[in-house]
């Protein structure tokens, strides 16, 4: 029953519509990103990525690190609802998801995940979430993550 459940969460990543810059794929949906969540979307540049922050209406801030050869190695988010972190996290979800179904939850929740391929934390309470996940591996040299928020 635990498997179907996995392959049904793994299917509906990958059939998920886009509403955010996935972690570890390309840039290319980050406009996309500000019309679907009427949001305002600010770009500055540094010598190792882009960041890409969207702000919504709704107070939702996400914050997209474009590395220069295009793929998104972390995201940030902050803000009185969690964005679509399926989207967010891409096939990082399921790390997530399996963490988060093992941890108990007692009102206020905190998740912290370090694995090789992924780095995920995540902590919150109705309206005031906030979290970041990145790809150790794909961090650009010169880049701290504290840098990251």
């Amino acid at each position: 029953m635990i498997r179907k459940a996995n392959l049904l969460c793994v299917v509906a990543c990958v059939a998920a519509t886009p509403s955010f810059a996935t972690l570890g794929e390309g840039e290319s949906s980050v406009d996309n990103d500000r019309v679907k969540l009427r949001a305002v979307l600010h770009g500055s540049e540094t010598p190792f990525y882009s960041l890409h922050s969207i702000t919504t209406a709704q107070g939702v801030h996400v914050g997209e690190y474009v590395s220069r050869s295009g793929v998104v190695f972390a995201v940030c988010w902050d803000g009185p609802f969690l964005p679509d972190l399926r989207q967010l996290l891409g096939v990082h979800f399921v790390t997530f998801k399996s963490e988060v179904a093992r941890t108990p939850h007692a009102g206020h929740s905190q998740v912290s995940i370090v694995r090789p391929e992924v780095v995920i934390q995540s902590t919150g309470h109705m309206r005031s979430f906030r979290g970041s996940a990145f790809i150790p591996a794909a961090v650009p040299a010169g880049l701290t993550l504290a840098q990251i928020r």
